[in-house]
C-alpha cells in the first residue's frame, strides 16, 4: 500500500471574488509526476515522503520544530481571526451562515484554531440557533491582534507563549488595555488557548480571561463527521489555489512556513510540508501556486466505506477510476490532534 501525501482544512477568509472551482476535484490533471503513489523523493530532495504519522525529517522546516517565534505567533494569530471573519462574512442577507447548519459543525471548524474552550464560547455567544439555521448575532466580535500596532512575545514554556499588546480600548473609557494571547502546542498544533484583557490605567490591574468554562469531551468518530473532516481539506485547499492574481501569485501568504502552518490545523505536518512544496514555489518573496492538477479528494457522490481503525484512528476509503490514476482504492486516515479530526496519512492501492 503506498502513500500520497495530500492536504486538509477549511478557512482562509476574505477571497472576494475568488471561485474555488479552478483546481478540479481528484487531480484529474495531474502531472503524472506529482501523482506517483510510491514513496519517492521530491526534487531537490526537500520533502519528506516517507511517513504518515506526521513526522518530518526536514530540518530546516519550520512546522517541525518545538519552538515558536515572533512571526509564526503572528502567523497563527492571523489564522485564528481569518478562521472567525470567514465564517461571519459567508451569510445571507439575513445573516444567515451559508456553509455551516448547526452548532458541533462550528465548533468542529474553531477547534482546528483555538482550545476547546474558547471555541465553544465563540459559538455560543456570537451566534444563535434558528429553526432554518445557525444565524450571527449582532453585536460586537472578539479581540484580534492588531498587525500594524507592536506586540511583545514572551516565552511562557516549550510548549507555551503569549503574545501581548497594548492599546486604547475606547469602550472602556480613557484608558489603554493589555490584551494577552497566550499559545499552546497540543498533540504538534499550535493554537489559540485563551484571550486575556488586563486595564492598565491604573495602579490595580484586572486580568478577564475571555474564555467560556465549559468543556466538550472528546468523542469518537462518526461518517457523517469524517465526511465533514474530508469537505473542509478540500475547501482548504482551493481557496488557497483560487486566492491569486493574475501572475497566480498567492495574495494571502508570503512564505511556504507560513502555508505549512496554516495547513498543520488540519492534516499532519509531514503532509503540510509535502503540499506546500509540490503545489507551491517561492520566487522573488512572492508564493506562486504551480500550474498543476490538485490531489485526490473525496467524492461524496460515489459510495464510499467508513471504519474504525488501530489506536483511535478512523478510516474513510473509495474507488476512483480516472484516465490519470486508472482504478485506485483511496484511503484517508484520519486521527485527533488536540481533540480535532486532522488527516493523518492519505495511502492508495492500485487495483487494475
Amino acid at each position: 500500500m503506498n502513500k500520497l501525501l495530500t492536504i486538509s482544512f477549511s478557512a482562509t477568509l476574505f477571497f472576494t471574488g475568488c471561485g474555488v472551482d479552478s483546481f478540479q476535484g481528484n487531480g484529474d490533471t495531474i502531472n503524472e509526476t506529482n501523482a506517483q503513489t510510491q514513496k519517492e523523493d521530491k526534487p531537490n530532495g526537500d520533502t519528506n515522503n516517507n511517513s504518515g504519522t506526521g513526522s518530518n525529517d526536514g530540518g530546516d522546516a519550520e512546522s517541525s520544530t518545538n519552538s515558536l517565534d515572533k512571526g509564526r505567533a503572528q502567523v497563527i494569530l492571523e489564522d485564528y481571526e481569518k478562521a472567525f471573519k470567514m465564517v461571519i462574512n459567508n451569510t445571507n442577507d439575513q445573516q444567515k451562515l451559508k456553509e455551516y447548519s448547526t452548532k458541533q459543525e462550528l465548533q468542529d471548524h474553531f477547534e482546528h484554531f483555538m482550545s476547546t474552550d474558547r471555541a465553544n464560547s465563540f459559538v455560543n455567544t456570537y451566534f444563535r440557533v434558528e429553526e432554518d439555521g445557525l444565524y450571527v448575532k449582532a453585536m460586537g466580535g472578539p479581540t484580534f491582534l492588531l498587525e500594524d500596532e507592536a506586540f511583545s512575545f514572551e516565552k511562557v514554556s516549550n510548549q507555551q507563549y503569549q503574545v501581548i499588546q497594548e492599546r486604547y480600548n475606547q469602550q472602556m473609557g480613557p484608558t489603554n488595555v493589555r490584551n494577552i494571547f497566550t499559545l499552546v502546542k497540543q498533540d504538534g498544533i499550535w493554537i489559540v488557548e485563551q484571550v486575556e484583557q488586563e486595564e492598565i490605567s491604573g495602579d490595580n490591574e484586572n486580568t478577564s480571561p475571555d474564555s467560556n468554562e465549559s468543556n466538550i469531551e472528546s468523542k469518537t468518530l462518526t461518517k457523517a463527521q469524517a465526511t465533514r473532516v474530508l469537505e473542509e481539506y478540500e475547501t482548504a485547499f482551493k481557496k488557497v489555489v483560487s486566492y491569486t492574481n493574475d501572475e497566480g501569485i498567492q495574495q494571502e501568504y508570503t512564505t511556504k512556513e507560513g502555508l505549512e502552518t496554516h495547513f498543520e490545523h488540519f492534516v499532519a505536518p509531514d503532509i503540510a510540508t509535502s503540499l506546500v512544496d509540490t503545489y507551491f514555489r517561492v520566487e522573488n518573496g512572492n508564493v506562486y501556486v504551480e500550474a498543476k492538477g490538485g490531489p485526490l479528494y473525496l467524492n461524496e457522490n460515489n459510495p464510499y466505506q467508513f471504519s474504525e481503525a488501530d489506536n483511535g484512528m478512523y478510516k474513510v476509503t473509495q474507488e476512483i477510476d480516472n484516465e490519470m490514476r486508472g482504478h485506485i482504492q483511496v484511503e484517508f486516515v484520519l486521527s485527533t490532534r488536540n481533540t480535532v479530526w486532522v488527516i493523518e496519512e492519505i495511502n492508495t492501492t492500485q487495483l487494475d
